[in-house]
């Protein structure tokens, strides 16, 4: 139940964030896989990693090219959407204030990389 209402503030908290979609559906409440159009996934989360948030995108390959999810694919998503797709996960120590924290960071991080 905590988890869920952790998810349900951080989507709050993102509405009003244009450009993005959450991918796939009934996923566990921890995890939330999020598409942000537009926005390539790893300038993303090296934008997020300035501000202490921690996500993550599909892997690299042993020569450093971003391969996009197998499993966003699989999903009828194309390699453009895969490649701006990031995961975020929830724990036990997760706090409300900090999936609003990380909320705000995300759009603001989103809203200039946009702006680019």
């Amino acid at each position: 139940a905590k988890l869920f209402a952790l998810r349900t503030t951080f989507l709050k908290e993102l509405a009003s964030l244009s450009g993005w979609n959450v991918n796939g559906k009934n996923t566990l409440p921890a995890i939330l896989n999020l598409r942000f159009d537009g926005v390539e996934n790893e300038t993303l989360l090296r934008a997020l990693d300035l501000n202490g948030i921690a996500v993550s995108a599909g892997s690299a390959c042993a020569s450093g090219a971003i391969e996009p999810s197998r499993a966003l694919l699989a999903m009828g998503l194309t390699n453009d959407q895969a490649l701006s797709s990031v995961r975020v996960s929830f724990g036990k120590d997760t706090t409300e204030e900090d999936v609003i924290y990380a909320a705000e960071i995300l759009k603001k991080s989103v809203e200039k990389l946009h702006d680019k």
